[in-house]
């Protein structure tokens, strides 16, 4: 039986919410024994033009909604909403600045982790043939079907996105492996 698009972007999703869940973890976990402060990793960046952590978070955890609800249809392609962004933020500026700590980044991976458990496989699965369109302030994007939409730009965006967040946490010393990246290990 061939794979659905529900059986390829749900498992996705949720190993990528649960990842960086358990580099969260880590990272407080770090921070605490070595007295480095919160602020310093949330905010810490790979390079000056690149986001801190917590907009890689803020950015998968956006995207993966934004993604399921146009997939599912719940979601008109018109939706501007931040927080059904689908990984088309290109500006620092369009993020909301408040501060946000290690608990508030773990419920804000709760709450898509919850959207993404709302939705039925049927949703995900009943109109993979039609064109998607995704629009960003000046732009739209278009693809073909929803399998294009998810296979050339979803899991992409999640995984580069995922592995800034992971590479971000390791620069700064904190002990993480591929099988937390993974999410693999208990």
């Amino acid at each position: 039986m061939p794979a659905s698009l529900s059986d390829i972007l749900v498992p996705s999703a949720v190993r990528a919410l649960d990842g960086l869940a358990q580099m969260l973890t880590l990272a407080e976990q770090f921070c605490a024994r070595t007295g480095t402060e919160p602020r310093a990793l949330i905010e810490r960046r790979l390079a000056p033009d690149m986001f801190p952590l917590r907009l890689q978070i803020e950015i998968v955890t956006s995207g993966i909604r934004g993604s399921l609800g146009r997939v599912s249809r719940r979601l008109p392609a018109e939706t501007m909403a931040p927080e059904f962004a689908v990984f088309n933020r290109g500006y620092e500026r369009e993020f909301d600045p408040a501060e946000r700590g290690f608990a508030e980044l773990r419920a804000r991976i709760q709450t898509t982790r919850d959207y993404v458990n709302s939705l039925a496989a049927r949703e995900l699965d009943l109109e993979t043939q039609l064109p998607i369109s995704v629009l960003k302030p000046g732009e739209q994007r278009s693809f073909a079907s929803a399998w294009s939409f998810v296979l050339d730009y979803v899991l992409p965006n999640l995984f580069f996105h995922v592995a800034m967040a992971y590479a971000i946490l390791r620069s700064a010393g904190v002990p993480l492996g591929k099988a937390d990246l993974m999410r693999q290990r208990p």
